[in-house]
């Protein structure tokens, strides 16, 4: 798969009630690139940073530690 020919650092981002990326389909995703980062965000759907009441602090951590 092209995902699993990735080589830069990765971040999964999953609603944790999406219907559509399920917990099965993300332990997959990283098992195809295990130095991916997974993070999991409560009482979001399919797209959590559409979320305009989210602050996405965990997005912004993940791009800063990629910088330094």
């Amino acid at each position: 798969s092209h995902f699993a020919q990735l080589d830069m650092p990765l971040l999964v981002v999953q609603g944790a009630d999406s219907l559509l990326l399920t917990n099965d389909i993300c332990a997959s995703m990283m098992d195809l690139q295990p130095q991916a980062k997974l993070l999991r965000v409560a009482g979001a759907g399919h797209a959590p940073y559409l979320d305009p009441q989210r602050e996405g602090k965990e997005l912004l951590k993940f791009f800063q530690d990629q910088r330094a």
